[in-house]
């Protein structure tokens, strides 16, 4: 039971640490002061940064199987495709940790072993909006002759820039008391624009 206790202070400092800061500018001995856990204790249980920085992508590959859209189909293609990327985004918000994470690592430098969880990662996301636009495609609802990629990578930005938003408000706001309900509201506020500039860009 403690043992399970004190991964659980390991990973969640370290999951605040490296979404807060370069990777390269996280030490262990700053997840262990932050954790209140021995630093013998950290490289007990992980023998490495990059072992920390493994577990929580590992945990962030589960988590994008989990929210990855079922075969729902709905009448206009362009309203499934909507639903995914906001709804998504939303669920995905619910541990903005975890995808800053993995924006920080695809966009950085990390050692070739990890890399293969962010290309993972990324092609679960990437294909699944490939279908989606596709289909957008051969029913008509897409006319604009942009690539398949430039809007994937639209998304990808609305992920980071939807993550960064909920860290600056809990950053704001860090007893959380009483805030839930305001940032859920915020951050359906969020969803509008993204809904608007999807239609704006494929219709």
């Amino acid at each position: 039971m403690k043992e399970q206790f004190t991964r659980k202070r390991i990973i969640k400092s370290a999951e605040d640490l490296f979404a807060a800061f370069d990777f390269s500018d996280v030490s262990m001995r700053a997840i262990s002061n932050s954790a209140r856990v021995n630093i013998s204790s950290i490289y007990y249980y992980y023998h490495s940064k990059e072992a920390l920085l493994e577990h929580i992508l590992k945990a962030t590959e589960q988590l994008i199987i989990l929210h990855l859209p079922c075969n729902q189909k709905m009448d206009n293609p362009i309203d499934q495709l909507v639903r995914f990327t906001s709804d998504f985004l939303s669920r995905l918000l619910e541990d903005s940790n975890l995808i800053l994470i993995f924006l920080k690592a695809r966009n950085g430098n990390i050692e070739a072993g990890l890399r293969g969880y962010i290309d993972r990662i990324e092609a679960m996301i990437a294909s699944t909006l490939d279908i989606l636009l596709d289909q957008c495609r051969r029913s008509g609802v897409i006319t604009l002759a942009i690539p398949n990629q430039i809007i994937i990578n639209v998304f990808f930005i609305m992920m980071s820039e939807a993550a960064r938003y909920k860290r600056r408000y809990l950053l704001a706001n860090p007893d959380g008391s009483g805030q839930e309900a305001l940032l859920a509201a915020q951050l359906h506020q969020l969803r509008q624009p993204i809904e608007a500039l999807f239609r704006y860009i494929l219709v």
